[in-house]
C-alpha cells in the first residue's frame, strides 16, 4: 500500500505469472510484472480501478506495457454472508509489446467480485478479445483471494 484514504488506494504490486499445462496454452515462460495500481470509489457504490505495469518475461523474449481500467458497481455492503460487497464490472486490458513489430492486444472482461467472509474474496471474469493479436486464449477466470 502506497497511499490510503477512505475511499482511495495506491499500491505498488508484484505479479508472478508462472505457466501451467503443455505449449502452446501454457507459453512455457514464466513473467514478472511489477505495476502501480489504484482503486477509487467515487460515488453512490460505483468503483474505478486501474493499473499500470510492465511484463518481463524471464527468457528475455521481450517486455510489454500492461495498461488495466475498470469501473464496476457495487450492490450489497460488505458484511453480507456470501455476498458482501457484490461488485459487477467491466475491465480492459491493453497489452502492448515494446519491441517493434508486434502488435497491441485488447481484452474487455465482463466479471463478479464477492466477499466470503474472513477477508476471503471470490473472482470471476470472461476475457473477450476485441483485436486479433491477443495475449492468449484464456477462457474463465477465477480467484479466490486472500486480502492482508
Amino acid at each position: 500500500m502506497l497511499h490510503e484514504t477512505k475511499d482511495f488506494s495506491l499500491t505498488g504490486e508484484l505479479a508472478v505469472v508462472t505457466p501451467t499445462g503443455t505449449p502452446p496454452i501454457s507459453g512455457n515462460k514464466t513473467t514478472l510484472v511489477p505495476a502501480v495500481g489504484f482503486w477509487n470509489n467515487f460515488s453512490g457504490g460505483w468503483v474505478v480501478r486501474g493499473g499500470l505495469g510492465r511484463a518481463i518475461p524471464t527468457d528475455g523474449s521481450g517486455d510489454n506495457l500492461i495498461s488495466q481500467l475498470a469501473i464496476g458497481h457495487t450492490f450489497t455492503d460488505h458484511d453480507v454472508p456470501l455476498f458482501g460487497d457484490f461488485t459487477l464490472y467491466l475491465s480492459s486490458v491493453v497489452n502492448t509489446p515494446l519491441a517493434s513489430g508486434n502488435q497491441t492486444s485488447v481484452a474487455l472482461t465482463p466479471g463478479l467480485r464477492a466477499h466470503l467472509g474472513k477477508d476471503c474474496y471470490f473472482l470471476a471474469g470472461l476475457p473477450i478479445p476485441v483485436t486479433n493479436d491477443r495475449v492468449a486464449d484464456l477462457g474463465m477466470i477465477f480467484w479466490f483471494m486472500k486480502a492482508w
